[in-house]
């Protein structure tokens, strides 16, 4: 900022706490192999109502590819 404070965002009065999720933006990245070598994706801005369902997918051992479309899906529903 111009008086040299670093902004966090979003914005939270207080303390950040690790488990909320309305403290943090939230992404999901993964790595895929392409044309053999292995690329770093991501999908940015993950809709907070979407955060536990992801957590609770990866838990189960969902596959990354319906991972991807659920987020994809989510997305398009803002």
């Amino acid at each position: 900022m111009k008086s040299g404070a670093i902004a966090s965002y979003p914005r939270v009065i207080g303390h950040r706490h690790p488990d909320n999720p309305t403290h943090w933006r939230w992404g999901f990245n993964w790595e895929e192999k392409v044309d053999g070598e292995w690329k770093g994706r991501s999908i940015g801005s993950v809709p907070l109502g979407a955060i536990a369902l992801i957590q609770s997918m990866q838990n189960e051992g969902v596959s990354l590819e319906e991972i991807i479309g659920f987020i994809r899906r989510a997305k398009a529903k803002k």
